[in-house]
């Protein structure tokens, strides 16, 4: 018997040191030239990676998936979308990235009700002192929405180019640590992000053969290539871990992830975090890939199957 809550979440924790699997799979691509590595790399990290924060950051905003959505997008993990921004909960009333958050909603529910509300949000955004990235990033998700071609090739373009002096998002990414901020840099994961999202909301359209790649080192062209070629095709886990640890593989599976939810807080709704964590352990429970039971008030293993 053990406390399996504190193990399980260590698991995780020493897992997303380091983004050791999203390099793992980068550096791969770049080696053998399959950029199917890449997309391995980033789907399996960034599950991992929203599973965490979404269990420990109870009562932060309801944006607090903006950056873990756009990653998704990058890896063509639509299925995890309606887990993280679930369309029932609707556009979020509070936060920074409110403006992004909502675009980001409407273009991918095709809700034109909550795209014109966030059209004025971003409008309003562009008006206010930010820092110029900041002000690129709005000025992309309004074009997008007006279906402005010039307008989102010169906004990929830009935010690329500017990707490295974005603190707010690259610290969310690759933390504090600057050697890992410095390969962070050397792949523009969120701008793949937003380049998926325009190829997405434009699909079917003539407008999609006029969307350009951004000429930038940190664009992996390649990758895109290879998502066009295939059809920008779903992803599949790139470390198989052992039969000791299986469960930490499993529990990334699309039936497993809760839909985030969010509770009240004075006038602004935030994260539910403690419901996200007790509906993942009874998923698991349930199909017997992990055995838990609750032991004054702390998770502990029955067994592991």
């Amino acid at each position: 018997m053990g406390q399996a809550d504190g193990y399980f979440w260590n698991m995780y924790f020493n897992l997303l040191r380091e983004n050791r699997i999203l390099f793992e799979g980068v550096n791969k691509a770049i080696v053998t030239g399959d950029m199917n590595y890449m997309l391995k790399g980033i789907y399996q990290e960034n599950r991992f990676n929203c599973i965490y924060l979404n269990r420990s950051n109870s009562g932060g905003a309801q944006t607090i998936n903006f950056i873990e959505v756009v990653i998704a997008y990058s890896c063509n993990d639509y299925s995890l979308l309606e887990k993280i921004m679930p369309f029932k909960e609707g556009p979020a009333t509070c936060g920074y990235s409110a403006p992004f958050y909502n675009m980001l909603y409407a273009v991918t529910y095709h809700d034109n009700e909550v795209g014109n509300k966030a059209q004025a949000e971003l409008s309003a955004f562009m008006g206010k002192k930010r820092t110029q990235f900041d002000l690129k990033l709005a000025k992309f998700f309004y074009d997008l929405y007006q279906k402005d071609v010039d307008g989102i090739n010169c906004g990929l373009q830009e935010l690329c180019e500017s990707m490295g002096k974005c603190n707010w998002i690259n610290e969310h990414i690759y933390g504090m640590d600057k050697n890992i901020r410095s390969l962070g840099n050397t792949v523009a994961i969120f701008i793949h992000g937003l380049y998926h999202i325009v190829m997405k909301f434009l699909k079917d359209t003539p407008l999609s053969e006029k969307i350009k790649t951004p000429e930038h080192k940190s664009f992996i062209k390649e990758y895109e290539e290879f998502n066009k070629e295939h059809d920008f095709p779903e992803p599949q886990i790139l470390v198989d871990f052992d039969q000791l640890a299986k469960f930490i593989n499993l529990s990334i599976r699309t039936e497993f992830i809760p839909e985030v939810s969010f509770y009240k807080s004075g006038r602004n709704y935030v994260n539910d975090g403690k419901k996200f964590e007790k509906i993942l352990f009874d998923n698991l429970q349930k199909s017997e890939v992990l055995l838990v039971e609750m032991e004054e008030e702390k998770y502990v293993f029955k067994r592991i199957k």
